[in-house]
């Protein structure tokens, strides 16, 4: 990874993928009536930051006795924006990234769970950069970022309209 141009630009994209069983779901970061969001912590450097973690729409179940949940089934990934110093380091420097994640993974029970993930990375510009081999899968995912609305307010047609409801992705 090579130093952030700016304090405001990201260096790169951080994310953790979860596979969940088939019959099993996660929560999204409003988990609903039931359940607790999954989440993640960043361990960094000093200096280096992390972003608002990104989560894609989720689907929403209809647990036992009615309860309405929002969350994950399948595959999800969560990203954040990683911020680097904008110091350029006279040589490569490894780097130790380290997320923790927890969740709470739901069936006919539910179980939690937490797990550490480490990753070591260069840091500078003496090593040319390198496509992340989950490039595609990370972009594929950015797609089903849940986005905000406010952009409606600049269409003069549509200033006093409100949105309510919810939006459900197919199964």
């Amino acid at each position: 990874i090579q130093p952030s141009p700016s304090e405001d630009t990201p260096a790169a994209r951080v994310a953790v993928r979860f596979q969940v069983e088939p019959g099993w779901h996660i929560y999204w970061k409003n988990s609903g009536e039931a359940g607790f969001p999954t989440s993640l912590k960043f361990r960094l450097p000093e200096v280096w930051r992390v972003g608002e973690l990104r989560f894609p729409t989720p689907y929403r179940f209809i647990e036992k006795g009615d309860i309405e949940t929002n969350g994950y089934n399948g595959e999800v990934l969560l990203i954040a924006d990683l911020y680097t110093p904008t110091v350029i380091p006279d040589t490569d420097t490894r780097v130790q990234i380290e997320a923790t994640a927890g969740w709470l993974v739901c069936r006919d029970i539910c179980v939690p769970g937490e797990r550490t993930l480490k990753r070591e990375i260069v840091f500078g510009t003496l090593s040319p950069l390198q496509p992340s081999r989950q490039y595609s899968l990370s972009e594929r995912f950015e797609g089903l970022m849940s986005r905000p609305t406010s952009f409606l307010s600049n269409v003069p047609e549509l200033k006093d309209l409100t949105v309510t409801g919810t939006v459900e992705r197919a199964a």
